[in-house]
């Protein structure tokens, strides 16, 4: 019953992702208006902010304006590949036994990408970056 669960998880989880990179592949552009929450309600920036920004212009091929915008975007980018590439390559053996492949499926690897997720969007918001 849980791996049935798991697998939809997984499914819902990539259509959700799928979906959201297809929608801001096809855009020509974003909104003028802000996308945050926060910037809207307090008129500050949170840490995050020019993310989805970020995200919209690696998508178009536009790496050094995804820089500008948010460093945190390739964070992001790093975080779905790896995802994405440890179900894909999950249930083959073969590739299983690649070092790199090893070295993806590790907790610590995850857990960089996090900490460099949110020290990326700490440091953009005291102005170090």
């Amino acid at each position: 019953m849980l791996a049935w669960l798991h697998d939809h998880e997984r499914l819902f989880e990539f259509t959700l992702v799928g979906f959201a990179a297809l929608v801001l592949a096809i855009l020509p552009a974003l909104p003028a208006i802000p996308l945050c929450p926060i910037l809207i309600m307090t008129g500050s920036p949170c840490p995050f902010c020019g993310t989805t920004r970020s995200l919209w212009s690696i998508l178009h091929l536009r790496f050094e304006d995804a820089w500008q915008f948010h460093p945190v975007g390739y964070v992001i980018l790093l975080m779905v590949a790896r995802r994405f590439s440890l179900d894909a390559f999950r249930n083959i053996d073969a590739l299983r036994a690649i070092p790199a492949i090893q070295l993806l499926e590790r907790r610590p690897v995850e857990h960089t990408l996090i900490a460099l997720f949110f020290a990326s969007g700490t440091l953009r918001f005291l102005g170090f970056v």
